[in-house]
């Protein structure tokens, strides 16, 4: 599931935060984005400039609502990620 929840936030314009040690975890962000994204084990964190947070559970599906529902996204997201695991 974290592989295409990384696939996803690349495709849709998100790119990995570098530049100093995370710990176990990702964050990806995005130059228009009011969040930040980061996965853990076994859930996402999304957590806005004034350090409100949401935790969602380690489902792409809940992700991709989020963002919808935030207007992060479209709903003409792209979605490679569906289309190469129907291949």
């Amino acid at each position: 599931m974290k592989e295409k929840i990384r696939t996803f936030l690349k495709d849709n314009g998100y790119k990995l935060q570098t530049g100093y040690d995370r710990g176990d975890y990702e964050t990806f962000i995005q130059d228009r984005a009011n969040y930040a994204i980061s996965i853990e084990e076994k859930e996402i964190i999304m957590c806005d400039s004034e350090g409100n947070t949401m935790l969602l559970p380690l489902n792409i599906y809940a992700l991709i609502g989020f963002l919808i529902q935030k207007s992060e996204i479209g709903v003409g997201y792209n979605d490679t990620v569906f289309f190469k695991t129907i291949e």
